[in-house]
């Protein structure tokens, strides 16, 4: 027997689980630094997805509208040209 009436059992318990709680704290801030890395994760490919879905996109037509743009006012300065070097 142990401690007044306890058994060995016990107080062997009572010296593993003091070496548990040890862990306790580094394996407490483990799990918080994966879980912030988690959330941070979310945000980042919400992120994402709206770069792909909204931005991105509203950039390629602009920058299509702007090529048609000058597309049109290379094709009027020809026409220009051609008019004014005709006789």
């Amino acid at each position: 027997m142990g401690f007044g009436d306890t058994s060995v059992l016990l107080d062997r318990a009572q010296r593993e689980w003091g070496s548990v709680l040890g862990l306790m704290g580094p394996l407490a801030d483990r799990v918080i630094t994966v879980w912030r890395l988690t959330l941070e994760l979310k945000r980042t490919q919400r992120r994402v997805n709206a770069l792909e879905s909204v931005f991105i996109p509203a950039y390629e037509e602009t920058v299509r509208y702007i090529e048609e743009t000058l597309e049109e006012k290379d094709r009027e300065d020809l026409f220009r040209l051609k008019r004014a070097k005709a006789p």
